[in-house]
């Protein structure tokens, strides 16, 4: 056992190193050879599957400016410092940073963020969609120091966020913008299927986080959706299982995968941010939840507003009542975004 865990584990240190390198060709082997480059740091490589889908909405996007994209995980910083990445790097290129949670004290890609804006200050920065929730003072001193300046462009993407960094008074340039896995909303990965018109026990699956952004105990929702006898529920995460050769070449897949199991559900319990976002995206009434900061509130405030089967929820005590109305609607759900500029900014 013990010696397969070491194959496993050389194997997989292998991988990154060899896919490191063919990182760094394709930087050598695009150098100099196209003004349409964008750099994108910041790629998860870990089974988050609304990390995942954060990667593949900007890799349409980018596909559909017909722009080419290189993407440099926080792994390739294992083998290569910036100054190495820096010397295939022109002064055209557009670096962008990878949409998410990044800026926040305890995110190591913050301070990855830091270094390369430091050091690429010929270029211009286009962080994507991002919630900011900096707190630490010499963080934010950091942040101001660094960011500020016309060469970049910080997109928020919920209004608190916002607002904080506005009252920040920096040179960059602000936007307001959704998440980019909104992009799947109006462009699916799957056709939603209609739920079941015979009567019979409604399926919930509950999407729940288990970190530092956690609110709700899993017990104490357990015990209010067990007082329901109408019901009967799952519950599960979007992390998934997926070895590093699967979140390398099948990202689609596992995603796609994950939303074709929603499809089987009638209502959605979640505190994930991308847990609700795929609620919306298979047309499945979500009911979310808090938790210990302003994000998934935001989105959920948002998407509420496009959208007629979103349903926040700060009060456990109810949520079986929530559920009702979500069971009413779930034949008639509607949502309308707004035209999105992201394209807009990108160019």
């Amino acid at each position: 056992m013990k010696l397969i865990r070491y194959i496993k584990n050389k194997a997989v240190l292998t991988h990154h190193f060899l896919r490191s390198i063919w990182i760094i060709l394709r930087l050598v082997m695009t150098y100099g050879r196209s003004d349409n480059r964008y750099i994108l740091f910041g790629a998860p490589y870990h089974p988050n599957l609304g990390d995942l889908a954060q990667t593949l909405s900007i890799k349409e996007i980018v596909k559909d400016l017909d722009r080419n994209l290189l993407s440099i995980d926080s792994i390739t910083f294992q083998y290569f410092d910036i100054g190495t990445i820096k010397k295939f790097i022109t002064q055209n290129d557009i670096i962008l940073f990878h949409s998410g949670y990044h800026f926040i004290d305890h995110h190591p890609e913050f301070f990855n963020y830091l270094n390369i804006v430091q050091s690429c200050k010929s270029n211009k920065v286009i962080i994507l969609p991002q919630t900011f929730n900096l707190k630490n003072p010499v963080n934010m001193k950091m942040f101001t120091n660094s960011f500020s300046c016309n060469r970049v462009t910080f997109i928020a993407r919920d209004i608190v966020s916002f607002k904080k960094i506005n009252e920040l008074k920096l040179k960059l340039e602000l936007r307001l913008h959704a998440d980019l896995v909104t992009y799947f909303i109006q462009k699916p990965l799957i056709l939603p299927n209609p739920p079941m018109a015979f009567i019979r026990k409604l399926r919930i699956a509950c999407i729940l986080r288990n970190d530092l952004e956690k609110k709700i105990n899993e017990t104490d929702l357990k015990t209010e959706l067990n007082k329901n006898s109408d019901i009967i529920y799952d519950v599960f995460d979007t992390n998934v299982r997926a070895s590093v050769w699967l979140i390398d070449l099948a990202k689609r897949q596992l995603l796609v995968k994950f939303l074709k199991n929603l499809l089987e559900y009638d209502c959605i319990v979640t505190d994930r941010y991308h847990g609700m976002i795929f609620s919306v995206m298979c047309r499945k009434p979500v009911v979310v939840l808090p938790t210990n900061d302003h994000k998934i509130e935001t989105g959920a405030k948002f998407l509420s507003e496009h959208s007629n089967f979103v349903k926040y929820c700060n009060d456990l005590t109810i949520i079986n009542d929530v559920i009702r109305v979500c069971d009413k609607i779930k034949h008639d759900v509607t949502v309308t975004l707004p035209q999105s500029d992201i394209h807009d900014i990108l160019k």
